[in-house]
This record gives structure tokens, C-alpha cells and sequence, in this order.
């Protein structure tokens, strides 16, 4: 990703959106001229900016949750999706474009989503390489980030362009990884997007994306990035500078890949935030992050996603580096790093590789998906994720003893994409993922209740449990009064209807006595009129 980004911004909104908030012309400055594309440029060393056009605004003829499903449904390009019309229609020239970027103007739409990298699509039979990326919260557009406000000007617009085209770009989340008694190995546990020294992780710290992902991304070249293969004392400079040497990553004894990327950061431009009180700290340290192993879900990427190693796991993770007087060692790479000093300028460190040794951890469960609102009774009950083998590279094949505890008479079934599994055992390889998913089935005579799963993964090399548990809120198939879904109420004429509704249906309910069906009305009932005949007696 190098070079110009030239860009097709499309401005969307539904019969159902509120007034426009900004004009043509001035979504063009904002996202061509202002904060985005400079720090961009920063961040990139100037080797990447983004260029473009601005299409719109166009109204879809539909409201924003065209399914009714309580979600907003977000418009489509490519493949038949409903802007491929638009497209047609205004003559617009995908050829000219690298990027797309749908800017949604709908109050239910906040933040965003985005292709990781360019895929192949086909938009009115003619096929493209291309990425798309869709921005929301656009009516809070020039409000300061409300994902942490920084010492300059950055907005809300600001940081969602600046994540979603990282992804656009070709990058994962920056997350972070804690253990509670070291800094990689043992009692750990993952956070989404906890980097909060990256526009691709947190957002609430430094906006600069770490030194993995300019790698990744071309920004550095050989000659900016230390490659360490040998023990040895190595100095780079500032991240964020025009030092010749701006990152480093190790090469562990015996390893073709670099698990570890090193950085020493400044509080300059996009990083000024490093001089608030909260995190002043780090700027005497290596921030020291952990290439993520490659998904299940994105099997043909290499490991675009990486993770911040908490250096100081009992204070929060705004105290992240690996500062003078500390050590980082990591037997199972056979990595130790210790900070010598620091200046301005440069940051000076020690690098002793050693014959890495097996060392087994607790098992993770990641990328863990499941449904967090209301499931009825008699319905199925969908988990999965990935399990990962955190045991280094050197040791054996892992075993994985998967445990499930449900409710009394809920049934479930493993199921394993990745392979046929024998009595819940599964084979993963060190530093390797398989997928798992689930199915509970929720007996029909479940009441209303929040009920919990425990799903244990033990590593039967070690014995190293990890638990996950889920809690499901289950509605009963019954109305408010006790009634089945389906049946007649006690009380005449209430029926019950399929949706749990408790609504009148003398037709087929009946009605109390006394009372008879309104038959030519609304089903309820009515009461029943005595008729008095009076008669006059005539004497004779």
C-alpha cells in the first residue's frame, strides 16, 4: 500500500435519515485535505496519500432497516448490490478508483466496517480490484473523537477514516495481550482493539499504526527496520521521525518468521498524546508487540492482526513498555530484551537469543461468536470460535479436551470444520487455530430465565484448563399468563398466539358464561341481553 489511494466517496443516506450535515465540497476538503490525509502522510513517511471524487448525496428509496430486523442494513456494491445502479446511472468510472468509501448518514449506523484489503468484485458485469470501506456516526462527524480525544484537531470522522482504511489498506485490529504474571505467557487474556497506541487499536492514546503494520504495509523499508537474528546490543530511533532506523523485529534460533516487533515512540505529531500524565511513561521504553497467529476466518492472508504485550500487567495498560530495570524473556522463542538508555533520539537495548524450550499454556478460545439477545424456547443456540494451541513452536502436537455444562435437558452437539474429532479431542499444532462451533437445542418447556453454559478447553499437555462461560437469555413459549404458545387461555376468550401475544379469539376459545362471541366483530365477547316480555293482563 504505497503511493496514491485514488478514492470514489459515495454519500448515502434513506428516506428515514435527518438533514444533510455537510455538503459536497466540504466532504471532499475533509477527507482530501484535513486531519485524515495528514496523518496519513505522517504516519506513511509520506509514501501514501488519498486523492479522489466525491459522489452524491443519493437517497435510497428505503429506510436504513429495510429488513425489519432491528439492524441497520447497509447498502452494497458489487455483485447486484443496490449502489451498482448508482453507479450505472451517474456514469461513474470504477476503473479511476483503488478505494471506495460509503459515507452512511443514518443515526442508527455509528461507526463502521471495512474489506480487508482490495477483493475482487464484479459491479455491472465488468469485474474490479477494489476495497470498500462504509463510515457512519456521520451526524457527529466534527465533534472530537468520542474515541479519545487528542491534544489537536481530531474528530470523530477523523478516526473512523483513519481505522477503516487501515483496514481498506490492508490491516487488522492492533489488540493487546495481558498475562497476569508475565508478559506472554501463562494466565493471559485477549482485547479487541486494546492497543490504545494505534488509530487501528483503541484510538484513546497515540494515533501512529505500530511498527508490524508498516511493515506490513511497505512504509518500512530494510533499511528502516532491524531484522535481530543474533544476540548483540541494537539502538533505533523514534517511530515517528525521519531516523534512519525507525523499528525492529527478532527472529528467534531455528525460525523462519519474526513473532516480535519492537518501537520507541515520541510525543510528536499524531503521538502527542504520549505527554499526558497517563501516559508519560512509556516514552523511556520499547513498545514490544506479538504478531498475531493467523484465523481460521482468513486462511489465504498472512497474520495481518498483532498484539501490544503489557510489559507491566498489574497497572493498567496505559503503562505498556518494557522501561530501563525491567526484563522481557520469552523461554519459548528464547527471547530475553532488557532497555539500556534512552534519549530524544534513539533507544538502546540488549537482545539475547537462546535455543527456545517448550513451554505449554492454557488454551484460548478467540474469536468467540454468539447471539447476546433474547432466543425462544425449543430453538437452536449457535456458538463457535476458534481454539487456539498457545504452547511454542517447539513443543508436540496439542491435545484439546473440549468440556460443555448446560441446563438440566439441554441437548448440544460439537461440530469441527477443521477435522472429524473423537470424544471431543482435538489436534492442534503450537501457535496454530482450529475451528469449533456448537449447537445447543433449548427444550420447548424452558421457562423465562437467564441461563449459563461453561465451555472448558483443557490442554492435556500440562493439563492447562481455560473457561469460557455464556450466559443465554431464553424466552418461554408462553404468554404472560402461563399459557402454551398456540393454545387457549383458562381465561375465555384469550388465545396464545405463536408470537406469545395473549390476544381475543372467541371463535375458537369460547367465551365465559354469560357471554357470547362478538362473531361479526373483533372475536371478543359480549354479554348476553335478556329479553323481558312484559304482558298485560286483561280482566275480564
Amino acid at each position: 500500500s504505497i503511493g496514491e489511494q485514488k478514492s470514489a466517496v459515495f454519500l448515502i443516506r434513506f428516506l428515514d435519515s435527518g438533514p444533510i450535515v455537510f455538503s459536497k465540497e466540504r466532504a471532499q476538503d475533509i477527507i482530501f485535505n484535513k486531519q485524515f490525509n495528514n496523518f496519513i502522510r505522517e504516519a506513511s513517511y509520506d509514501k501514501v496519500f488519498f486523492s479522489g471524487d466525491v459522489y452524491g448525496w443519493y437517497t435510497l428509496q428505503r429506510n436504513i432497516d429495510s429488513n425489519n430486523n432491528g439492524y441497520p442494513d447497509l447498502p452494497g456494491i458489487g455483485f447486484g448490490g443496490e449502489l451498482d445502479e448508482v453507479v450505472k446511472t451517474n456514469n461513474i468510472n470504477l476503473d479511476n478508483y483503488k478505494r471506495i468509501i460509503l459515507l452512511v448518514d443514518h443515526p442508527r449506523f455509528g461507526g463502521g466496517v471495512s474489506m480487508v484489503g482490495t477483493n475482487s468484485m464484479i459491479v455491472n458485469d465488468k469485474n474490479y480490484e477494489i476495497s470498500v470501506s462504509w463510515i457512519g456516526s456521520i451526524q457527529y462527524f466534527n465533534l472530537p473523537s468520542f474515541w479519545g480525544q487528542q491534544p489537536f484537531e481530531w474528530t470523530n470522522l477523523d478516526f473512523l477514516l483513519s481505522h477503516e482504511l487501515g483496514h481498506a489498506l490492508g490491516v487488522l485490529h492492533a489488540n493487546s495481550w495481558t498475562c497476569i504474571d508475565n508478559s506472554i505467557n501463562g494466565n493471559c487474556y485477549h482485547r479487541e482493539y486494546g492497543n490504545f497506541y494505534d488509530a487501528m487499536g483503541n484510538g484513546g492514546g497515540t494515533m501512529h499504526y505500530n511498527a508490524r503494520f508498516k511493515d506490513l504495509l511497505g512504509w518500512l523499508d530494510q533499511n528502516s527496520i532491524l531484522t535481530i537474528t543474533r544476540t548483540g546490543t541494537y539502538s533505533i530511533g523514534p517511530l515517528e521521525s525521519s531516523y534512519e532506523v525507525k523499528g525492529a523485529k527478532i527472529r528467534p534460533i531455528g525460525d523462519i518468521e519474526t513473532p516480535i516487533y519492537m518501537e520507541y515512540r515520541r510525543p510528536v505529531g499524531f503521538d502527542t498524546k504520549l505527554n499526558n500524565s497517563e501516559f508519560i511513561d512509556n516514552i523511556n521504553g520499547l513498545f514490544i508487540n506479538w504478531v498475531q497467529p493467523n484465523s481460521y476466518f482468513l486462511p489465504f492472508r498472512i497474520n495481518i492482526a498483532s498484539r501490544l504485550l503489557d510489559m507491566t500487567p498489574d497497572t493498567s495498560i496505559t503503562k505498556a513498555t518494557l522501561n530501563p530495570e525491567m526484563t522481557f524473556n520469552d523461554p519459548g522463542r528464547g527471547i530475553i530484551i532488557k532497555v539500556k538508555e534512552n534519549n530524544e533520539s534513539s533507544i538502546k537495548f540488549d537482545v539475547v537469543l537462546k535455543e527456545p524450550v517448550c513451554v505449554n499454556n492454557p488454551p484460548f478460545l478467540e474469536y468467540l461468536n454468539y447471539y447476546n439477545g433474547e432466543v425462544k424456547a425449543g430453538e437452536n443456540y449457535y456458538v463457535h470460535g476458534e481454539i487456539s494451541n498457545l504452547d511454542s513452536k517447539i513443543c508436540e502436537m496439542g491435545n484439546f479436551k473440549l468440556n460443555v455444562e448446560v441446563p438440566i435437558d439441554w441437548n448440544y452437539n460439537i461440530t469441527s470444520i477443521s477435522e472429524e474429532n473423537v470424544g471431543y479431542i482435538i489436534n492442534i499444532l503450537p501457535e496454530e487455530r482450529k475451528f469449533v462451533g456448537i449447537d445447543f437445542k433449548i427444550p420447548e418447556n424452558t421457562n423465562d430465565g437467564v441461563y449459563p453454559i461453561k465451555i472448558s478447553i483443557i490442554n492435556l499437555n500440562g493439563n492447562l484448563k481455560t473457561d469460557q462461560d455464556i450466559w443465554v437469555k431464553v424466552k418461554s413459549l408462553k404468554c404472560s399468563d402461563g399459557t402454551p404458545y398456540n393454545q387457549c387461555s383458562i381465561s375465555k376468550p384469550k388465545y396464545c398466539s405463536k408470537d406469545g401475544i395473549l390476544i381475543s379469539n372467541c371463535r375458537l376459545c369460547g367465551c365465559e358464561k354469560g357471554y357470547m362471541c362478538n362473531f361479526d366483530g373483533d372475536n371478543t365477547c359480549r354479554i348476553i341481553k335478556k329479553r323481558i316480555i312484559y304482558r298485560q293482563l286483561l280482566r275480564d
